[in-house]
């Protein structure tokens, strides 16, 4: 819910990434992406600084964010007013609330759906071999 609301009231300022991590694919465990995190520096016009994490996500950072951090690399942060403490990267989600509903709402409803399918036919072709195998030993 923090990204439509980011979205629909979320103010911008300037930030700086402070730290990152990365760590690559291990082959023994079958992984095969890179996966990564940064953490951001932000205040706001009262003067209130905060950090915060962008959480782990997959992909390989750009050339001049891999660790070691040399320097705070400048970004916008996107925050709400109200509760600064909630933030996140500018452009790191949908632009729009329709981006987002499609994203979040549609994709989440047809990926529910695929599962419910399968589990639907999975448990119809149980009963039926259920029922066969209770015939079988009915006539026999």
């Amino acid at each position: 819910m923090h990204d439509l609301l980011l979205l629909r009231y979320g103010h911008t300022t300037q930030g700086f990434i402070i730290d990152t991590y990365e760590e690559p694919p291990d082959r023994r465990e079958g992984k095969t992406d890179w996966t990564y995190e940064v953490t951001y520096k932000y205040s706001i016009p009262d003067g209130r600084e905060f950090i915060n994490e962008t959480g782990i996500r997959s992909g390989k950072l750009p050339q001049e964010l891999r660790p070691p951090l040399i320097q705070p690399y400048p970004v916008e942060v996107e925050y709400l007013p109200d509760e600064p403490h909630i933030s996140r990267l500018k452009g790191s989600a949908p632009k729009s609330v329709t981006g987002w509903f499609l994203r979040k709402v549609v994709l989440g409803a047809l990926v529910l759906i695929l599962f419910l399918a399968v589990g639907i036919m999975l448990l119809r072709d149980a009963l039926q071999q259920y029922r066969r195998s209770k015939n079988n030993k009915d006539t026999i």
